[in-house]
């Protein structure tokens, strides 16, 4: 781990023990980073989030009208693009252009697929 990644998760509160141990530097900026968490804990009180917050959050989120051509969007760019790259290869590959249609048919489908469930992840 070099101090750049070292001093990320010390930044996200997860204080990498190995490196600290050898680096004098990144002992300092953790140091000086819980001084810092230290002083603004004194003056600024954490809200007390109810135990159903993430939940409500969620579902006043999910009520939100959403813009679709915004949802379609990726789908879109992904579509548009695998026809014309596929479209491309038919033409200058060395292969009949129904096997390299095929291909890209198939191909483009997969990719779908894996972004669909990518998306699914991500959102969940």
């Amino acid at each position: 781990m070099d101090c750049q990644q070292a001093q990320e998760h010390i930044l996200d509160q997860h204080l990498p023990a190995a490196h600290l141990a050898d680096c004098a530097n990144c002992r300092d900026f953790a140091a000086a980073q819980q001084r810092v968490h230290e002083a603004l804990s004194a003056v600024i009180a954490t809200p007390q989030l109810s135990p159903n917050f993430r939940v409500a959050l969620a579902r006043k989120i999910e009520q939100q009208p959403r813009d679709a051509w915004h949802s379609f969007l990726p789908d879109v760019a992904h579509f548009a693009g695998c026809i014309c790259t596929t479209l491309l290869l038919a033409g200058a590959l060395p292969l009949p252009p129904l096997q390299v249609i095929t291909a890209g048919l198939a191909v483009t489908l997969i990719a779908h697929i894996a972004q669909e469930h990518l998306q699914s992840f991500l959102e969940g």
